[in-house]
């Protein structure tokens, strides 16, 4: 059987690197109770906590999903809403290599920051693009797209688009600079590159955030492209957030290697391509693995620079200390 198939893996016809992040044990054990009674009584339990199971998903890009897979998603794990981390020029990519991109129905929600955000005409086939949250603003794909063109939709789901980069943050130089930093030798270049996902991820990450503190929030998958860097230092984020340790948090994200091995060899192959990387073998390999040190410094940055992850929650995603009890209380379990 292969590892990908057993926990916290799952088997997701179509989609790599899919697995659940609950069931990790969390540093603290007392965990508030929030409710709306200000005369309730009520009190924090002690005793071991874990993340919920079956309520958090992240994977690679699921663009090749297959019907089974999709059955399974929706039907059998309940996932409803699909945040796609990823840039515009990323997913144009995807769709001029291969097709990918066009399923029948559903609804797609784009990109919400400190207000909604609606794409093109403000609807695709009558569903209604915005962030999910009703609130104004508005800001157009680009090339005359509308967001359902550009991700496709899926029958049941709603996809949400939310990506971490601006149109502008994808242009080749600033691709290549960053391709740079992730390819140096030693844990430096991913601290580096973390760090510009930090400053450039507040409004996705709140979107994201805000879901997970609402009242019993619906099953998710949290993608970018491999699921590696941009959907790690969100999941990172969300499993701090809730207590777990550093070293419980590095492990996770190094299971992306596992998650991710039948599809190196063509990674490396196709970033090998790309001219700011070309003939750089050593340094491709270095950026494509997950090395559980990167994690830690990653961490370590948060921490030095944000005061921890509630400094960076509240500060860069700008949630509420009572939004970020709730997730809290939505993702820990006895």
């Amino acid at each position: 059987m292969s590892t990908t198939a057993s926990p916290p893996f799952l088997s997701i016809p179509g989609i790599h690197n899919f697995r659940d992040i609950g069931g990790l044990a969390c540093e603290t054990e007392l965990v508030p109770q929030i409710t709306d009674d200000p005369k309730s009584t009520d009190s924090p339990q002690n005793g071991p906590r874990t993340i919920k199971r079956g309520l958090v998903y992240r994977s690679a890009d699921p663009s090749r999903i297959t019907a089974d897979g999709l059955r399974r998603l929706r039907d059998e794990l309940g996932v409803r809403l699909v945040f796609d981390l990823r840039s515009a020029p990323e997913i144009r990519k995807v769709r001029a290599e291969d097709g990918r991109g066009v399923w029948g129905g559903g609804e797609v929600v784009g990109r919400d920051g400190r207000g909604g955000v609606r794409f093109g005409d403000g609807g695709v086939d009558g569903a209604r693009l915005d962030g999910g949250l009703g609130e104004g603003g508005e800001r157009d794909v680009g090339e005359g797209e509308s967001a359902g063109q550009l991700l496709g939709r899926w029958e049941g789901v709603r996809r949400v688009w939310c990506p971490v980069f601006e149109e502008q943050d994808y242009s080749p130089e600033k691709v290549a600079l960053r391709y740079k930093e992730y390819a140096r030798s030693g844990s430096e270049g991913f601290i580096q590159a973390y760090r510009t996902i930090l400053s450039s991820g507040g409004p996705a990450f709140r979107r994201i955030l805000t879901h997970l503190a609402q009242p019993s929030p619906t099953p998710c998958l949290i993608h970018c492209t491999a699921g590696k860097d941009r959907t790690g230092v969100l999941i990172a984020l969300v499993l701090k957030l809730c207590g777990v340790s550093d070293d419980v948090v590095a492990d996770e994200y190094a299971l992306t290697d596992v998650g991710l091995a039948d599809l190196k060899d063509s990674i490396v192959e196709r970033l090998l391509k790309n001219p700011a990387l070309e003939g750089n073998d050593e340094g491709v390999r270095n950026m494509v693995e997950a090395r559980r040190e990167n994690m830690l410094g990653h961490l370590g940055t948060v921490e030095k620079e944000f005061g921890g992850v509630e400094g960076y929650v509240g500060r860069v995603c700008e949630l509420m200390p009572e939004e970020m009890e709730r997730v809290r209380v939505n993702l820990l379990v006895q």
